[in-house]
C-alpha cells in the first residue's frame, strides 16, 4: 500500500549536489530518480549523510535541502539512493537571469542620466 501524500514523477535527469555547512568538498554528480512537490530521490555515487544540508543545480531548477533518506542500491557500494526534502526552490533561472540584467541595465541607464543632468556637457 503506498502511503506517500503526494505524487512522484519518475525522471531520469542529471544533478550536481553540493553538501553545505560542513567541510568544503567537490560537488556529486547525481541523477533524480524521482521528484514530487516537497522532495525528491536521487542516485549517488557517494553517501550524502542524512541531516545534511545540500544544494541541487541542474538545468534551470535549483533546490535546497535536506537529506533525509541514504542507503545503498542493493548490495552496490557505488551507487547511493539519497532522499531530500526540499526547503526552498528556484525553478526558470534562465528567467530570472534575464530579469535581473534587464534591472541592472536600467539602473545603469537611471545613473547616466543624473549623471548627465547634474553635469551637462558644455558647448
Amino acid at each position: 500500500m503506498e502511503r506517500r501524500k503526494e505524487t512522484r514523477l519518475a525522471v531520469n535527469s542529471p544533478v550536481t549536489v553540493t553538501v553545505l555547512g560542513g567541510p568544503e568538498q567537490p560537488p556529486i554528480r547525481a541523477c533524480v530518480k524521482d521528484i514530487s512537490r516537497s522532495g525528491l530521490r536521487l542516485s549517488s555515487p557517494l553517501p550524502i549523510p542524512c541531516g545534511a544540508p545540500v544544494k541541487v543545480e541542474g538545468g534551470d531548477l535549483l533546490l535546497l535541502g535536506e537529506v533525509c533518506r541514504m542507503g545503498p542500491v542493493g548490495e552496490r557500494l557505488d551507487e547511493y539512493t539519497i532522499g531530500i526534502k526540499v526547503s526552498h526552490s528556484l525553478a526558470s533561472l534562465a528567467d530570472l537571469e534575464r530579469l535581473n540584467r534587464a534591472l541592472l541595465n536600467t539602473d545603469a541607464s537611471k545613473k547616466e542620466k543624473r549623471a548627465r543632468e547634474k553635469h551637462p556637457l558644455e558647448g
